[in-house]
């Protein structure tokens, strides 16, 4: 950003994403010379936000993600690099769906992924008679690849998990696919073995009559690039287990959002934290116990290593000092460069793959519920649930003495109430990356009692937690079956 244009905002409160900036976006818009899309993401209020994405800030990014996934491949040694990226058939209003469908960086990039692409073109074509899930195993197995890319590690959980499950209908699929003129007609470097390849997986479809291991489903895999920042690290982890039998690798991703890059790894630096340098984007901090105004506001260079900072970003498509409630902690300075990790949303929130569920949304869907159904002054919360199923979920609980006769119907208005709030969570529904939610009912003080025990044994719990609050980041299953150590 100019030096002009820092001055002009130097009196400028940060504030988070407000109908003020969505008509500044939207003017911005307006005013610009080349073609433009909007990305969507979930905000902390049921206003989903909107941000403008012109074509050469989308070709930029995609320069950049595709820059950063090569320092990786390049830092963790992947001996013969081939690439899958993992996102869906169906264009979107996501971020990942403005860079799957983005114009191919440059020749080199051109020369490296054009299999990639040609496979999903063949794919798309195919989209109307098979399943996303064979197509994306189609081209997998296809590619072979090395390295597979995804913005969230819980695509990978579901996609193996889905595998699994529907391992015979799977099969079939595929096979039939492999038949296709339109698969075989695919415009690959290498057709010869392209064809050998569509044989060999035949005969293994023929073969492996019962499901596979996650290993054996990418038995060429030496690294996946994820994020790995926040709730998700239980994923993360639940492929490092999968995965156990071979050495595959689980690289960070560089930090990114729909709102921005907020910080790019240079892998000689570290492999963790990321540098706040990207073009076009001034940043600046808040202190984690400052108001958020403009004389709190602190330039890069004063970040103190191992303090925790809110991330305040401005840049030429609409946001002026917008508090994206990141929270970053320094790690150390590459001379007057802070090296800065992500560490978890600032205030009340959870996600487990990306939804961000907040206490605004939730306080909004509890008031729509309990209207429709008579229910006004009673008190509900949420709990993140994963216990012992594949997938994870939330658990609602409604603070009274009786079971009502309308539990179910009550859970299942609560999952569409939070699913027309939050654009995000109702597309993890979709995908089956969160499983239906789950309501239960339980006296207050009994609920407050478990908390109590629960929230005891947990080193970073707050004394505010302890107060009834419309969500908790403490697992149910971990309140359900608390006991008091004494």
């Amino acid at each position: 950003m100019e030096l002009a244009e820092r001055f002009r905002i130097a009196h400028v409160d940060p504030q988070p994403y407000t109908e003020a900036t969505r008509v500044t976006i939207l003017a911005t818009a307006q005013r610009c010379a080349e073609p433009y899309n909007f990305a969507w993401t979930s905000g902390t209020t049921s206003q989903p936000k909107q941000i403008l994405y012109p074509a050469s800030r989308v070709r930029a990014l995609a320069d950049h993600y595709f820059d950063q996934l090569l320092l990786a491949t390049e830092a963790y040694a992947v001996s013969s690099p081939r690439f899958y990226f993992l996102n869906s058939f169906i264009q979107d209003q996501s971020i990942s769906s403005l860079l799957a469908n983005a114009p191919l960086p440059s020749a080199l990039t051109e020369m490296i992924l054009g299999d990639y692409f040609a496979l999903r073109t063949s794919a798309v074509k195919l989209a109307s008679r098979y399943s996303a899930l064979a197509l994306c195993w189609a081209i997998i197995w296809t590619l072979r690849p090395t390295v597979v890319t995804t913005v969230n590690p819980s695509s990978l959980c579901v996609l193996l998990s889905k595998a699994r499950n529907a391992w015979p209908f799977l099969r079939e699929q595929v096979k039939q696919i492999l038949a296709e003129k339109d698969w075989q007609a695919t415009a690959v470097s290498q057709p010869d073995e392209f064809a050998r390849t569509r044989q060999e997986i035949g005969g293994w479809l023929d073969e492996t009559t019962t499901p596979p291991t996650s290993a054996e489903l990418l038995p060429h895999m030496e690294l996946i690039w994820c994020w790995q920042g926040g709730y998700v690290r239980p994923f993360v982890e639940q492929l490092r287990s999968q995965l156990a039998p071979r050495k595959v690798h689980l690289a960070p991703m560089f930090s990114l959002s729909t709102e921005t890059v907020a910080a790019s790894v240079v892998p000689h630096l570290s492999l963790q934290a990321g540098l706040p340098i990207y073009p076009e984007c001034c940043y600046e901090f808040l202190p984690l116990a400052a108001e958020p105004t403009a004389e709190s506001v602190i330039s890069p260079w004063e970040l103190v290593a191992s303090e925790e900072y809110r991330m305040v970003v401005s840049d030429p498509y609409g946001l002026t000092r917008y508090d994206t409630q990141d929270v970053f902690r320094c790690v150390g300075h590459e001379q007057d460069t802070p090296l800065i990790q992500f560490e978890r949303r600032f205030g009340l929130n959870y996600s487990f793959t990306g939804e961000k569920i907040t206490d605004c949304q939730l306080l909004q869907t509890y008031a729509e519920v309990a209207r429709a159904n008579g229910l006004d002054g009673v008190p509900f919360t949420c709990f993140p649930s994963q216990g012992n199923r594949s997938l994870p979920r939330y658990t609602f609980v409604m603070l009274c003495s009786a079971q009502p006769t309308i539990a179910k119907q009550i859970a299942h208005q609560l999952d569409d109430a939070l699913c027309r709030i939050n654009c995000e969570y109702s597309s993890k529904r979709s995908s089956e990356r969160l499983a239906a939610p789950t309501l239960v009912t339980m006296p207050a003080e009994e609920l407050l009692a478990k908390l109590a025990v629960a929230l005891s044994r947990v080193a970073t719990a707050n004394p505010g937690q302890f107060k009834l609050l419309p969500l908790y980041t403490i697992h149910w299953e971990d309140v359900l079956f608390a006991k008091d150590p004494s």
